[in-house]
């Protein structure tokens, strides 16, 4: 694949890849400081139960793929738009 000759992202494409990270990275610290959402908001969903925080892990897994795979996409375009151009 050609390298793009405009190195600015588009904003659509830095925003997708800012959103992965941080839906990732609150996947990791869900998954092993489950008691963070108690600690900081003083909330007890599931009265320590743990299973509202293995659905946040999930579902913050799933945004984190779902968003890296928009990014990709975006990407993709904005590369063969830019070598083409």
């Amino acid at each position: 694949m050609n390298k793009p000759r405009n190195r600015n992202w588009p904003p659509r494409l830095v925003a997708e890849v800012a959103l992965a990270a941080a839906c990732a990275a609150l996947a990791v610290l869900t998954a092993f400081v489950p008691d963070w959402i108690e600690l900081t908001l003083g909330l007890s969903p599931d009265d320590g139960g743990g299973e509202f925080e293995w659905g946040l892990v999930l579902a913050f897994a799933a945004a984190a793929v779902t968003t890296a795979w928009w990014a990709r996409r975006d990407w993709r375009r904005w590369v063969r738009a830019t070598a083409a151009a």
